[in-house]
């Protein structure tokens, strides 16, 4: 056994054995997630909500969108993973490995940066559940009860928003979907 270890340790880094442990778990929780709607609802409140927030907290120093860099910069980071390749590949057999761990470590960290964020979402109850409205019928009506009962509730509360809660959001209806004034 220790010896197993011992070899794998030397083939693939540390950081890649947390990634793979990490999206194992990630793996079981989304197959979770997918097939129990009140798992997924209570994942979505109390994990996935969070690690959003410290997520949004992260990228919130760039003045720039950090997917769209990557996206533009995609081709340019196609060569450096070519180059990188193919001096890893003159190195030997377990420089090349090592590199292969490491690079099957970038798509896993998107799996699991996706399963810890947004993939609960896709699979909570439906707002229509929720709100009690019947999915074959919905009437404008129906809409602008269930929006006024909405802004009712929430137009006496404030909601933070921003890192330090510095901005609040004042729910205040104006017009309803109908165009009438309330």
């Amino acid at each position: 056994m220790r010896k197993a270890y011992s070899k794998i340790r030397e083939y693939v880094p540390l950081y890649s054995v947390i990634v793979l442990v990490l999206t194992i778990i990630s793996v079981i929780l989304f197959a979770i997630v997918v097939n129990s709607t009140g798992f997924a609802d209570f994942f979505n409140y109390y994990l996935s909500a969070p690690t959003r927030a410290f997520m949004t907290w992260l990228t919130v120093f760039f003045p720039f969108s950090v997917a769209e860099v990557v996206l533009f910069a995609s081709p340019l980071l196609l060569i450096l993973l070519i180059f990188l390749a193919v001096k890893f590949a003159k190195r030997g057999k377990k420089a090349s490995i090592k590199f292969l761990t490491v690079l099957l470590s970038i798509p896993c960290l998107l799996f699991i940066t996706f399963v810890w964020t947004y993939s609960s979402g896709y699979h909570m109850t439906k707002i229509e559940d929720k709100m009690g409205l019947d999915r074959e019928s919905i009437e404008k009506e129906e809409i602008y009860e269930k929006e006024i009962s909405l802004v009712s509730g929430c137009s006496n509360r404030s909601v933070p928003c921003g890192s330090n809660s510095l901005h609040l959001l004042l729910f205040s209806p104006r017009k309803d979907p109908l165009g009438r004034r309330r």
